[in-house]
């Protein structure tokens, strides 16, 4: 594991990681925000704050990111 990975996974908290969690199993910022009884700015911008940690361009990679490094398991793809 690179330095940077390192620096940016002690960096997450417990709600970044819910956030993951939830975007993960297939919420958008809307319903992962209901569920954390948050404002969906909120998961929004945390995301953002992620994204640029992670060094990566778009959510789809900070969950590819995300599984890599253990954050999150991403589901199987259902065929």
């Amino acid at each position: 594991m690179s330095e940077a990975t390192s620096a940016c996974l002690e960096q997450l908290d417990e709600l970044d990681e819910q956030i993951l969690a939830c975007l993960a199993g297939g919420a958008g910022y809307g319903r992962a925000a209901g569920e954390l009884h948050l404002s969906a700015t909120t998961v929004r911008r945390r995301v953002a704050r992620m994204i640029r940690l992670a060094g990566v361009e778009t959510r789809p990679q900070l969950m590819v990111w995300a599984a890599a490094n253990g954050v999150v398991t991403l589901p199987e793809p259902s065929s």
